[in-house]
């Protein structure tokens, strides 16, 4: 990193002292690296360099008294060929091979309310299936686990996993199904093999709403109950919940250069509603957190936030999730 920021401010200064006019933005918290923002320095630099037209009628004009200044037009681009071209890049760009990745993380299992670590190996000689290591930090439906998993954003994701958990006497196994995203709207559904919830069918919506400061999602979850949930009658077989949360983002779009990584900080907050189906007896999750999110090199997307949920019986864990 040092011999390229040395290389590059050698050729700037070596460039910049045989200028006849010199155009310099201000770039206050900018970076040269937050490239999702390029028609924002477009704008800046197009902004300055007219700012500095006389200086630059001025340099051509002591050359050459005698230049005729012709304004330029260019037709451009109208929408519709705009969008082929656009849509002609982005095909070029899902067909290259992605290269062998490994991808650490953390997540929350929300069904069980604890923090799992994983390793996964992707892409490569892969292809579109994954296969890792995760190891839940749950004495009862936590331990470890092997996963294999196989997805696209376009297709949707399918996953299988296998897991030994401390307190258990035999292995518990379980498959999860995501569908292709339609209008913001993802539907999703989890089968275990053994544990109080049987299985989940989920229908979520990210974001519901967004602002520069804001962004608001919403899950309305189904649980399939074994009989031995507990604090609950027999006879209930069925749990409807609905969970609402909202991210906060207290410097609204500002990215916050730590080179090589953009931050976007943010505080999360949300509950959980959760109910038996045939009455209404509501139990309260709330959780709560800090974080944000990261442009590593200014071009992939990762989120890393720490948190905590009380839970209906007052108990509190903690949440560290990590994703990419």
């Amino acid at each position: 990193m040092r011999s390229v920021f040395t290389m590059v401010e050698g050729y700037v200064e070596e460039n910049v002292a045989q200028a006849d006019v010199l155009i310099e933005q201000e770039m206050d918290f900018d970076t040269f690296i937050d490239f999702h923002r390029v028609s924002y320095f477009v704008e800046q630099g197009y902004r300055a360099g007219n700012k500095a037209m006389p200086q630059i009628k001025a340099a051509i004009l002591a050359y050459d008294p005698n230049f005729e200044f012709i304004p330029h037009r260019q037709a451009g681009y109208g929408p519709a060929e705009l969008q082929r071209i656009l849509k002609e890049a982005e095909r070029a760009a899902a067909q290259v091979p992605k290269r062998f990745t490994i991808k650490p993380g953390f997540s929350f299992d929300h069904d069980y309310n604890f923090t799992k670590f994983e390793v996964k190996l992707t892409n490569g000689p892969f292809g579109r299936f994954g296969v890792g290591y995760r190891y839940g930090f749950d004495a009862d439906n936590g331990g470890h686990e092997v996963f294999f998993d196989w997805g696209t954003k376009k297709r949707g994701h399918a996953g299988v996993f296998f897991r030994q958990s401390p307190n258990l006497d035999k292995p518990t196994y379980g498959i999860s199904l995501k569908s292709p995203e339609f209008k913001e709207y993802v539907v999703e559904a989890v089968y275990l093999s053994q544990g109080d919830r049987a299985w989940r069918a989920s229908l979520g919506k990210d974001p519901v709403f967004v602002l520069p400061w804001a962004v608001t999602g919403l899950s309305l979850d189904l649980f399939g109950l074994r009989q031995n949930e507990k604090n609950l009658p027999p006879t209930e077989k069925l749990m409807l919940g609905i969970r609402p949360a909202v991210k906060l983002f207290p410097w609204g779009e500002r990215r916050f250069p730590f080179f090589p990584v953009l931050a976007r900080p943010y505080f999360t907050a949300g509950v959980t509603v959760v109910s038996p189906l045939t009455a209404y007896r509501p139990q309260f999750t709330y959780e709560a957190g800090i974080g944000t999110d990261l442009l590593l090199f200014g071009l992939y997307p990762s989120s890393f936030s720490v948190g905590v949920q009380l839970d209906n019986e007052h108990k509190i864990r903690w949440q560290v999730e990590l994703g990419y």
